[in-house]
Formats: C-alpha cells, structure tokens, sequence
C-alpha cells in the first residue's frame, strides 16, 4: 500500500479516514489504549540526544500514539484521543524529537503530517497549531534552499533533481500540508479562482511509499 496518498482507500477500511494514510490496518482501540496509556514507559528528558536511527526509532511510537488517537477520534471517542495525545507529548519531547525535521526521504516531516492529522481528528487544536507552525517553517526553508540550488547551483542542485529527488519530495509535503489545512482548517484558506490540484504520489528510493512493519515509510 502506498505511505501516504490522496486517493481514498475502501470504504470500510479505517486507512480511509486519514488524508495523511502511512496506517493501513484497523486497530483494537480499548486494547490499545490501555496499553499505551497504563503499561508502556518512555522518557526522552534526561538530556537525551537522538540520532537519525534513534530518531526513526521514536518516530514510530509517535506514530503509535497518533495512529490510535486518530482511530479512536474517528469512532466518537475524542475524550480519549485528546488523553492519548497528551501522553505522547509527556512521553516525547518535541525539544529532543522535533515534529518537523530535514531527513533522507523526508520521512520525518511525513510522519509530522500524520501526527498533525491525528491532532485535528481529536480536536487539540493548540498542539495542531504547534505541529502545523513547525512543519510550515520546514518545509517552505527545503523549497527555498531547493530553489536556491536549481537556479545558483545547478552542478549541486542535481543530486536533488527529478521526479524521485529530495526537491520533487518536498514539493509533494507540501502540497499535503496543504490538503490537510483545506480539510481541517477550510476558514483559514483564502478563496482561489484556480482549478483542483493533481497531486502526484512521487516514486523514491527504497519503496518509500510502502510501510513495513516496525519501521517508517
């Protein structure tokens, strides 16, 4: 299945209800609730320093906590979705573990995405505006350093070129950041006389589109 996409999966499947779909399985929500919130442990304040494979690593259980915030605002239980969240975030320091970060593939600002989704679905709408700010800041500071390389530096800019390049990427995010604003945010959207966007899913290395289990897109 793809990592993320606009293209809406089955009906019944709970993947459908993401704009942001890196989650391609139905979830027991009351298991993993009380899981999540009762018997998993995780610090990441004691003066912690993540590198890029730790960070991939935290990734995922941000991802846990979105996944199943996200699902349980989707059966009406916001209650517990805000509850979840809030866990995450004393779980997870965002000082230590941005939600919007440079990365191969860009992995990390997808990831960023899906927690911003889980945020709007459970209606903390504070936190979504912290995640929403941090991932504006990083995405557009990729395009304008892209830009700078394709029009000054276009021997360097090519490492970052073509439809499976780091640029192409970043224009991809970008474009569902978008979405998601228009989804969850439409009266902040100024009006516009242009026609729909077709937003297409670029290839990458690796399958990126593909989530295996335990590891990021």
């Amino acid at each position: 299945g793809l990592a993320y996409r606009l293209v809406p999966a089955k009906p019944k499947d709970e993947a459908s209800k993401w704009l942001i779909n890196i989650y391609q399985k139905d979830n027991n929500t009351d298991d993993e609730y009380q899981k999540m919130m009762n018997k998993f442990v995780f610090d990441s304040k004691k003066g912690v320093y993540f590198d890029e494979e730790n960070r991939r690593h935290v990734l995922n259980l941000r991802n846990a906590y979105a996944e199943a915030a996200g699902s349980m605002a989707d059966e009406g239980n916001k209650q517990d979705a805000l509850k979840l969240l809030e866990k995450a975030e004393t779980l997870i320091s965002a000082e230590k573990m941005p939600y919007a970060m440079t990365s191969r593939g860009n992995t990390h600002n997808v990831n960023g995405l899906a927690y911003l989704e889980a945020c709007y679905k459970a209606g903390n709408m504070q936190l979504a505006q912290t995640v929403k700010g941090a991932l504006k800041k990083d995405l557009e500071q990729q395009k304008k350093y892209y830009d700078y390389m394709r029009a000054e530096r276009p021997d360097l800019f090519i490492g970052f070129d073509g439809r499976e390049g780091e640029a192409a990427r970043n224009e991809y995010f970008l474009q569902l950041f978008g979405e998601l604003i228009k989804k969850y945010e439409p009266e902040t959207v100024k009006p516009t006389t242009e026609g729909p966007v077709n937003i297409t899913n670029p290839a990458g290395p690796d399958s990126v589109h593909k989530k295996d289990s335990g590891k990021n897109p």
